[in-house]
């Protein structure tokens, strides 16, 4: 069962993006699915604190819970 509650320190994630960038093995897609899959658990700022109201719009994909 997936635990809904865990978050990632923003740190964790920065590594694990240091350690891949230059991965030669995976293609920029699978890069890119990488970061993709794992930003919902990643510690960020609250989407309330984004000014900007369309990116917002564009990154709430990104957020568990998100009331926009």
């Amino acid at each position: 069962m997936e635990n809904i509650n865990h978050k990632v320190p923003a740190v964790n994630f920065i590594g694990t993006m240091m350690a891949n960038v230059d991965n030669e093995k995976l293609s920029d897609a699978e890069f890119r699915q990488i970061f993709r899959n794992t930003l919902a658990i990643v510690e960020k700022p609250s989407i309330e604190t984004i000014a900007s109201d369309e990116l917002k719009l564009k990154v709430k994909k990104y957020y568990r819970e998100c009331r926009i």
